[in-house]
C-alpha cells in the first residue's frame, strides 16, 4: 500500500521546442479520444473545472509491476510512473495509482499558471501521495 506520509517533488523543465505535424496533431487526437472515453475518463473533471486541454493514456504491465500515465496538460507534458524497486507488484493500475497523482498535478499547474500569469520561471512543489 502506498505511504500517505510520503511526497512527491514535481519538477518543471522548460519547452524546448514543438511539432505541429499532422502527425502530431493525429496522436493528440487519439489521445483526446483515449481520454473522453478510455480509462482515463477522470480528466474530464480537470477540463471542465478550468477549461483546460488535458489528455493521456494510462499503463500497467501485465503483472501489475508497474503503472504509469502520460499527458498534457495545456502546455505542460507530465509522465507519472509508479512501482516498486524491488520488482514486486503494486496490484493497481495505471488509471488506479498513476493517474490520481497526474490530476494533481495538473490541478496544482493550473492554479499555479492562474496566479502567475506572466511568470517565466517553474517552481517545484509537494504532492500528498
Amino acid at each position: 500500500n502506498p505511504d500517505p506520509s510520503k511526497n512527491l517533488t514535481i519538477e518543471c523543465k522548460q519547452h524546448i521546442q514543438t511539432s505541429q505535424s499532422q502527425t502530431t496533431q493525429y496522436i493528440w487526437n487519439m489521445l483526446k479520444v483515449a481520454a473522453q472515453t478510455g480509462t482515463s475518463q477522470q480528466l474530464s473533471k480537470i477540463a471542465a473545472f478550468k477549461n483546460a486541454e488535458v489528455f493521456g493514456k494510462t499503463g500497467t504491465t501485465s503483472d501489475y509491476r508497474d503503472a504509469w500515465f502520460t499527458g498534457m496538460c495545456n502546455d505542460h507534458i507530465i509522465s507519472v510512473w509508479v512501482g516498486r524497486d524491488d520488482y514486486q507488484p503494486i496490484h493497481l493500475s495505471g488509471n488506479q495509482i498513476a493517474l490520481p497523482v497526474f490530476i494533481e498535478i495538473c490541478q496544482y499547474l493550473l492554479n499555479s499558471v492562474t496566479s502567475h500569469q506572466n511568470s517565466s520561471h517553474c517552481d517545484m512543489a509537494p504532492v500528498d501521495l
